[in-house]
């Protein structure tokens, strides 16, 4: 088994095992809805949000998180910047959070995927 082999194997294994880093949510991306796959999501922090000119939105904030999940487990497809992804929330699995993906990246089948949502 090639070292490649082996990390695939170890994404679900390892990375994603639900004992330890990840747990089953339900992600929904461009009209798919992929039911209780394996995900960590790792919130970033909070930032103030900068206005622009005209703009009313004073007093909303950006938070950020970083999804992690198998490329597999979303039917091969990545993420695109600008476009929307909804998780649901482990203690109430009907309520989904809406994210703006920021940015996303896959290396040997893991999907890294860099979210925004606006809080206020």
């Amino acid at each position: 088994m090639s070292f490649q082999d082996r990390i695939k194997r170890d994404i679900s294994k390892v990375f994603l095992d639900t004992r330890f880093f990840a747990e089953k949510r339900t992600v929904r991306y461009d009209e798919e809805e992929y039911t209780d796959i394996p995900v960590s999501l790792q919130e970033v922090g909070q930032d103030e949000r900068q206005p622009k000119v005209d703009d009313h939105a004073q007093g909303f904030y950006l938070a950020g998180a970083v999804l992690f999940c198998a490329q597999s487990d979303l039917s091969g497809v990545m993420p695109e910047q600008g476009t929307w992804l909804e998780i649901n929330s482990p203690e109430a699995p009907h309520f989904f959070e809406r994210y703006r993906v920021l940015s996303s990246f896959c290396e040997m089948g893991m999907l890294k995927v860099e979210l925004e949502v606006t809080a206020q």
